[in-house]
């Protein structure tokens, strides 16, 4: 599990590959054309798989912008004029239901591709019983977890917990025969009502998102950003100081967050939904992957053709320059006190309507 290691520095002499200048910005495909006039980026950010990485290497991508704050509804972006012109990027973390998140990315493509510009939608996921060893960790003072002293001994009351952020609205009004829940015995609350119904609304789903990835190694993470990089049209190889991560000795309660491996199967167990949710977006960043290696048609980050060696030698180069960790993961928000963290189901459908910013 890489929640708690400690990311090192890599060597000044970790350089990546030589790339020509880019005519900016260089999609992940053949650039025919004009320039479009703007670039956006939508990113999914479900809790504790690494949104926190995403919006530091975003914070350093010179020309990029932030749109709105990480509680700002999806839609609104699509009514804020400035998008219309530059480069983008949008963090949806308060409301995590895909469903809501790509009802918004829908409204921001029909107000922003009219105009000629590109809109490019992304989600990260994580092994779910990491998920929630890291989520304990930073959020172990919310209610239903300030009265356990361990990770492992919430996780009996938080099964399938990836889903209940990714699908957490799906309750198709109060559990009706619509709904992905159903109501669970304590101290459960809520449980998956039928996994291939819920898999078979993710699968849509997720068609309808540009690029779903894993982050469960360094590796996959790389594959990812890189990826992102081509499709969108940044230098995925910058900035240069994108390798920051906390150690483990910095929180006193990192020990108790631990999942052992004896302990694993029966957090699996309760979590199997979401460990096919997780399988799903790994399956999906592969066969992004291989699309890369094997489509010489492709134009990369810097101008150059593709091939298998320049995709996964970028990779490569990065991971090396990151320590072989993940750069600034599972690092705790200044701006905690800012995000809604309420379970599911809390949040009214006048409060999400108006896009307003809830406080834990």
């Amino acid at each position: 599990m890489f929640a708690l290691a400690q990311a090192t520095i890599g060597s000044p002499a970790t350089l990546l590959p030589a790339q020509e200048p880019c005519v900016a910005p260089c999609y992940g495909q053949t650039l025919t054309g004009d320039t479009p006039p703007c670039v956006f980026v939508a990113h999914l950010h479900v809790r504790k798989c690494a949104g926190t990485s995403v919006r530091n290497l975003f914070d350093h991508l010179e020309g990029w912008d932030q749109s709105g704050g990480y509680c700002d509804a999806m839609f609104t972006h699509a009514d804020k004029p400035e998008n219309l012109q530059g480069r983008h990027w949008s963090e949806t973390h308060c409301d995590e239901d895909v469903g809501h998140f790509l009802e918004g990315v829908s409204a921001l493509r029909e107000k922003l591709e009219p105009k000629g510009c590109r809109v490019v939608s992304s989600l990260l996921l994580r092994d779910p019983v990491d998920q929630i060893s890291s989520e304990w960790l930073y959020f172990n003072g919310e209610p239903g977890k300030a009265d356990t002293t361990t990770a492992f001994e919430w996780s009996k009351r938080a099964h399938e917990n990836l889903l209940r952020w990714l699908v957490k609205f799906q309750d198709g009004g109060a559990r009706s025969e619509a709904s992905l829940w159903r109501d669970a015995p304590p101290p459960v609350d809520i449980e998956i009502a039928d996994c291939d119904k819920t898999m078979e609304y993710l699968d849509k789903k997720f068609d309808q998102i540009d690029l779903v990835g894993t982050m469960d190694t360094p590796e996959e993470f790389a594959q990812w950003w890189v990826a992102l990089g081509d499709m969108a049209g940044f230098d995925a190889s910058l900035p240069e100081r994108d390798n920051e991560a906390p150690s483990a000795g910095n929180n006193p309660l990192a020990a108790a967050a631990v999942i052992t491996e004896e302990q694993r199967p029966e957090v699996a167990a309760t979590n199997k939904c979401s460990q096919r949710a997780r399988d799903n977006a790994a399956r999906r960043l592969q066969a992004a992957v291989a699309a890369k290696r094997s489509d010489p048609a492709v134009r990369l980050a810097g101008g150059a053709p593709s091939s298998s060696a320049s995709f996964d030698a970028r990779v490569d180069a990065l991971v090396a320059r990151w320590g072989g960790a993940i750069p600034y993961l599972d690092m705790p928000s200044p701006r905690h006190d800012e995000m809604f963290s309420a379970m599911p189901f809390s949040l009214s459908n006048s409060s999400r309507q108006a896009g307003t910013k809830e406080r834990a």
